[in-house]
């Protein structure tokens, strides 16, 4: 004879299978994530989309807002230190705009001044340097002269909060 088992069994392995399904499809989209350090790259870019909004996670860093949960593979795979931190901080400090959304932010990686209107995802983690800067109609020679200057010391700073919050030396970061 054939065991049944219990309904809520049953319901734990169709989470399972849903979540299992999912993960697959997400690791589809963009295998090379898979090479990726998960303390070293993920979690502090995962971090950062935190901080800044584009994600709302809770302190276990499960979704809060299912609206917020969608992240494309290729954006976690996005540098934090070459291409997110760079772009973030140049639009805070130079294209500051007033709006509405400013309520949307809510980390510490940005200036977060009155007013502050982040810039689009997409913009942010997949268009090349001079998408970014024609979409914001700002100078790309200086936004790359900004970028050469400032990222080690953007890497810097973000790599001594993640060791002062996990202890983790700096140089394996």
């Amino acid at each position: 004879s054939i065991i049944e088992k219990p309904p809520h069994q049953q319901q734990l392995d169709n989470t399972s299978m849903e979540a299992k399904s999912l993960l697959s499809r997400r690791l589809s989209e963009y295998p090379p994530v898979l090479t990726l350090s998960l303390e070293g790259n993920i979690q502090p870019t995962i971090d950062f989309f935190n901080k800044t909004g584009y994600l709302t996670l809770d302190e276990h860093g499960r979704s809060t807002s299912s609206s917020s949960s969608f992240l494309p593979a290729r954006y976690l795979a996005t540098s934090l230190y070459n291409r997110l931190l760079p772009r973030w901080h140049y639009v805070a400090t130079f294209l500051n705009t007033t709006t509405a959304q400013t309520s949307s932010i809510k980390g510490s990686h940005s200036n977060n001044q009155k007013g502050y209107l982040p810039p689009p995802l997409h913009i942010l983690a997949a268009a090349s340097d001079v998408h970014f800067c024609k979409h914001f109609n700002a100078s790309l020679d200086n936004f790359v002269s900004y970028k050469e200057k400032e990222a080690p010391n953007l890497k810097f700073r973000t790599q001594f909060s993640y060791w002062v919050k996990t202890g983790r030396p700096i140089d394996s970061l």
